[in-house]
């Protein structure tokens, strides 16, 4: 049996530091995507704060998404999410 590490507090951790690990997420439609997290920041143009975006590699659907420096939060077109502590190499 292979066993993976994973990340069990990612709501927690920066959005810099689950940028670059492996994931496999399960959308509410039962499909699972397996690949690489991407970071994508955007600045609100009135100046308010900024939002950063996780998305797979190819897949343009946020995954997990940051306001203002706050909690991350899984998009409500996913069910589930485990986030590996792996990297492409």
């Amino acid at each position: 049996m292979n066993v993976h590490d994973h990340i069990t507090d990612w709501q927690h951790l920066p959005s810099s530091f689950l940028a670059g690990k492996r994931a496999i997420a399960t959308t509410v439609e039962g499909t699972t995507i397996d690949g690489f997290l991407q970071s994508m920041t955007t600045k609100f143009s009135n100046g308010s704060g900024s939002m950063v975006q996780l998305v797979f590699g190819g897949v343009f659907q946020p995954v997990i998404i940051s306001l203002n420096g706050g909690e991350n939060q899984l998009c409500r077109a996913y069910d589930s999410i485990l986030i590996l502590n792996e990297v492409k190499q």
